[in-house]
């Protein structure tokens, strides 16, 4: 048997929310906060690697054909304009792993190629200091990640 699910107001959803601790609600400014905690637990529940205001700094730093392979690869249209193309691919969901890994790339590029564009992206495009390290793309996909979500990389 399956139960409908309840309709509540917005009011009573705040008020539900902060009963148990996950918001903050200030009604002087009318405003919701939510912890950092949170909002990276809502992440990974979606499915999202990283935060879509970093996905979107390095979508805007990619050429239009790098954009428009990304969208013949998800099915998007590339009539639209670039950041029409932007908005898709976020609202689509795709991985940033598997985008930065694969996407953005021609059949048979050469990995020691995708390292190299990445170090680009990384070094002039996102001006990161100091540079992102590991051996194999994979794990310097792995760091951007890691730098992206805040955490410290380890220095060897």
């Amino acid at each position: 048997m399956i139960i409908p699910a309840i309709k509540k107001g917005t009011e009573e959803v705040i008020n539900n929310l902060r009963s148990i601790g996950v918001i903050l609600h200030s009604r002087k400014n009318n405003t919701v906060y939510i912890a950092d905690e949170i909002v990276s637990i809502l992440r990974k529940v979606r499915g999202n690697e990283v935060a879509d205001k970093y996905f979107r700094r390095v979508l805007r730093l990619l050429k239009e054909p790098q954009i428009n392979l990304v969208c013949k690869k998800h099915n998007i249209s590339r009539k639209l304009t670039t950041d029409q193309k932007i908005h898709e691919i976020l609202a689509k969901g795709v991985p940033f792993t598997n985008f930065l890994k694969n996407d953005i790339f021609r059949e048979g590029t050469l990995i020691s190629e995708k390292k190299k564009f990445l170090n680009d992206l990384c070094d002039t495009g996102l001006v990161i200091s100091p540079s992102i390290r590991g051996a194999t793309l994979e794990e310097k996909i792995a760091n951007l990640i890691k730098y992206f979500n805040g955490w410290k990389m380890k220095k060897r």
